[in-house]
């Protein structure tokens, strides 16, 4: 994991990796920021937390046998406004409480045994504003409740695409995102829909195609069928990240030609690869792109000036020693995860 410092005394990028740092493994499969600037990381070997200090760093890790994950492999990750983890694992959900502090308890892990899950391989976690998690699975979504009391919660809803009559357009939710307007977006291996929730309707209005905005290919203009990636700038437009490249959805413009819009992929676009894994929208405003061959950086606001890219030195991933050159600082170039902190 690569941390890059672009404020204060000292700048540049840092490495996070074994054995150095320790990370339950360096597979890193997803980034969530807490609400105290700490940063979670997920990785092929269960989660943790990273926490500034005063003496340079505090790690913790929660892995299957000291927090109780249900599967090693964590997959999707978000926070909540408590702190808490919440994980998408290849084999159920779980609730990390690292500090113990909240009512929830330590820790809890969702698999098919005690909740009724679309499918068991979850990809996807998203916390609403109202404290429901989402998860997105290879079978749909299901959302839980937490207890304010620290019981088991409920599960208002669990949908996929027949439930919804193609409000979502695959089965395969692949990342869960919540725009400025309270909408919960769902990137699938068919395309984007978003959901107005309707928390006093039944299965909090999923099951109402009129709560539903669908984009999916021919009739929206997506670079690619499967959207990986989704974020929103500070004037509301939304960036999807697919495996051809990314688009851009301006809803403040009536005109269709300009409502949607590609950002090029390839080499001849900008982009160091089409496959695009992971977008950020960073404080700043600029648009940050994690892809199959590096990193990628783009001024909204000045697209003609292009992308800046770094891109691994082709022995850094083995030889971490190796000094930095222009454009060659990041750990490997297949760049799954991105997040900021402030």
């Amino acid at each position: 994991m690569n941390r890059l410092r672009q404020g204060g005394g000292a700048r540049g990028w840092e490495v996070f990796a074994r054995p150095g740092a320790p990370l339950p493994a360096n597979q890193v499969t997803a980034l969530a920021a807490g609400r105290n600037g700490e940063m979670w990381i997920a990785t092929h070997g269960g989660l943790a937390r990273y926490r500034e200090d005063g003496a340079g760093g505090e790690w913790r890790t929660a892995t299957v046998e000291s927090a109780g994950l249900p599967y090693p492999t964590v997959l999707g990750l978000a926070v909540d406004s408590q702190g808490v983890a919440w994980a998408a694992t290849g084999a159920g959900g779980a609730m990390v409480d690292l500090e113990a502090r909240t009512s929830r308890g330590g820790g809890r892990a969702f698999t098919g045994v005690n909740a009724p899950l679309m499918h068991q391989i979850l990809d996807a976690v998203f916390v609403d504003r109202q404290g429901q998690v989402w998860f997105g699975s290879a079978g749909g979504v299901n959302v839980y409740r937490p207890d304010a009391g620290g019981g088991p919660g409920t599960w208002p809803t669990g949908f996929n695409r027949p439930s919804t009559r193609g409000g979502l357009p695959d089965n395969q939710v692949y990342t869960i995102f919540g725009d400025r307007r309270g909408r919960i977006w769902f990137g699938t291996g068919g395309g984007v829909a978003a959901l107005s929730v309707s928390p006093d309707d039944f299965g909090l209005g999923a099951y109402e195609p009129g709560r539903w905005t669908t984009h999916s290919r021919p009739t929206a203009p997506l670079a690619g069928d499967a959207v990986h990636a989704i974020a929103e700038d500070g004037r509301g437009r939304l960036y999807f990240g697919t495996a051809a490249g990314i688009t851009v959805l301006d809803e403040s413009e009536s005109d269709p030609a300009r409502r949607w819009r590609q950002l090029g992929a390839g080499p001849a676009g900008g982009l160091p690869d089409p496959a695009v894994h992971a977008l950020a929208v960073a404080p700043d405003g600029r648009l940050w792109a994690g892809t199959a061959g590096g990193l990628a950086v783009l001024d909204p606001e000045r697209p003609d000036a292009g992308w800046q890219t770094f891109r691994a030195h082709p022995l850094r991933r083995w030889l971490a020693l190796l000094p930095d050159r222009p454009g060659n600082r990041i750990l490997a170039d297949d760049v799954t995860a991105l997040a900021f902190t402030r």
